[in-house]
C-alpha cells in the first residue's frame, strides 16, 4: 500500500470510529479469522482483554494499542506492516457495512518514531514537561524514580483524588514534542485512598506484563496479558486483590510513594507479626516456630518489593533469624518450616505455581485495608 493511500485512510478513521462499537469489529475479526496474521491476533487480543464491547472504539484506544505494540522491538521493525493491515482491515469493515467516512487525522504506527531516553534527568525533565504542559485543570504533581528507574508520578487532583501514573524510558514525537509511547499506566484512588471502583486501573506487573482490572461487589474483573500479541494468561475474576500477590506487591509498590507507613494496615500487621513471631520462638512455642518461616518469607518480599530498604522491617527480620538459630542450636529437633524449598532459599511470589496461591493464615495480605491511610505527600495539598 503506497503513501499516499496510508493518508487517505489516516484521514478517514476517525470519523469511522464515532460509529463504531467494539463488539461489532470484534464479530468482524472473528469471521475472518484473527489468527490469520500477528497483526491482526494481535488487533483482536487487545480490544477483546482491555475493552468493553458495547464501548465505541475511540481514536485514543487505536493509538493506545499502536504505543502497547510499540513498546516490542518486534513491532517497532514492522510497523509499516501494522499500519498496512489496519487500514487493510478498516477498509474492509467499512465496505461490509457501507459506511461514508469523514476526513480527519490520526497517528500510525509508520509515522510514530520511538525515542528512548538514557540520561535519568532528561527522562524526569521529559516527563515533567509532559505533564506540565498537558495537566491544565488545578492538578498538583510529583515525581519520584522507583527501584527499577521508571518514574512515578502522583497527580493530586481538584477533587482531592490521586492518579498514580508509571512512566518507562520510551517517548514518541508528537507536534515536535515528546510524550511518553504508554500513557494509560495508571492506578486511580478515591480521596480516601481507596483504590477508585469507578475506575479502570492498569498496571505492569512484569516486563511485558500487564494488569487491567476493576474493583467490583463480587471481587476484581479483568486480567493479565502479556507479549506482542497480547495473549491473556490469567483471568482476575471475582477475588481479592490480595489473592494475586503478584499484582498485590506491584499495587503496594505504587502505594509506598504517597501512603504514611505508620498508618499503613499492610505495613503495620507485617511488623507485628513479625514481633509476635519472635517473642513466641524465644519461650519455644513449636506453633510459632514452625509458622515463623512463612511469616520471615512474607515479610522479606514486602521490604524487598514494596517496602524497599525499611530499617525497621530488616532489623525485625534479622531478628526473627537470630532468634531461630539460636532456638535451633539449643533445640535437637525442630519442625521443618512449611515453606521451605528443595534449594534452602526462601520462596518469592515469582516462583510460586499459581497465581492464587496463598496460605491460609496470611492475615498481613488479608486484612490489607485502605480506608484508614493518609497520605505521606503534604506538600501536593499546600
Amino acid at each position: 500500500m503506497c503513501d499516499s493511500a496510508l493518508d487517505s485512510m489516516t484521514k478517514v478513521f476517525l470519523s469511522l470510529l464515532s460509529m463504531l462499537k467494539i463488539g461489532e469489529f470484534l464479530k468482524f475479526l472473528s469471521e475472518i479469522n484473527p489468527q490469520l496474521t500477528p497483526v491482526r491476533l494481535s488487533f483482536y487480543n487487545y480490544l477483546s482483554h482491555f475493552h468493553d464491547p458495547s464501548a465505541t472504539l475511540t481514536g485514543e484506544d487505536l493509538e493506545n494499542f499502536f504505543f502497547h505494540a510499540l513498546e516490542y522491538a518486534h513491532w517497532q521493525q514492522n510497523k509499516n506492516q501494522m499500519s498496512q493491515e489496519i487500514q487493510s482491515l478498516v477498509q474492509s469493515f467499512c465496505a461490509n457495512h457501507h459506511i461514508d467516512a469523514k476526513f480527519n487525522d490520526i497517528k500510525w504506527p509508520h509515522e510514530t518514531q520511538v525515542v528512548e531516553i538514557e540520561n535519568m534527568n532528561d527522562f524526569i525533565d521529559a516527563v515533567q514537561c509532559y505533564l506540565t504542559f498537558n495537566l491544565k485543570d488545578g492538578e498538583k504533581f510529583r515525581l519520584n524514580v522507583d527501584p527499577n528507574k521508571k518514574i512515578v508520578a502522583m497527580i493530586l487532583n481538584r477533587d482531592q483524588s490521586l492518579t498514580v501514573r508509571h512512566f518507562d524510558r520510551k517517548f514518541t514525537l508528537r507536534h515536535g514534542q515528546l510524550e511518553p509511547l504508554r500513557k494509560n499506566l495508571s492506578l486511580h484512588y478515591t480521596a480516601e485512598l481507596e483504590l477508585d471502583a469507578e475506575k479502570i486501573q492498569r498496571i505492569e506487573v512484569a516486563p511485558f506484563v500487564t494488569a487491567q482490572f476493576q474493583l467490583t461487589a463480587e471481587g476484581l474483573n479483568g486480567a493479565l496479558v502479556r507479549g506482542y500479541i497480547c495473549q491473556k494468561f490469567f483471568d482476575l475474576k471475582g477475588k481479592n486483590l490480595s489473592v494475586y500477590p503478584k499484582l498485590f506487591f506491584s499495587v503496594k509498590r505504587m502505594e509506598q510513594f504517597f501512603v504514611d507507613r505508620q498508618t499503613d494496615p499492610f505495613y503495620q500487621e507485617t511488623i507485628s507479626a513479625l514481633e509476635r513471631s519472635v517473642g513466641l520462638v524465644k519461650i519455644g512455642d513449636p506453633e510459632a516456630i514452625q509458622q515463623s518461616m512463612d511469616i520471615m518469607a512474607r515479610a522479606q518480599n514486602a521490604l524487598e518489593y514494596v517496602f524497599t530498604g525499611d530499617k525497621l522491617l530488616t532489623l525485625l527480620i534479622r531478628d526473627l533469624q537470630h532468634t531461630l538459630t539460636t532456638r535451633r542450636s539449643s533445640t535437637a529437633v525442630v519442625a521443618a518450616p512449611m515453606t521451605s524449598s528443595p534449594s534452602g532459599q526462601r520462596p518469592t511470589y515469582e516462583a510460586e505455581k499459581s497465581w492464587q496461591k496463598t496460605t491460609t493464615n496470611n492475615t498481613s495480605i488479608k486484612n490489607h485495608q485502605n480506608n484508614h491511610r493518609t497520605t505521606s505527600l503534604p506538600d501536593l495539598t499546600n
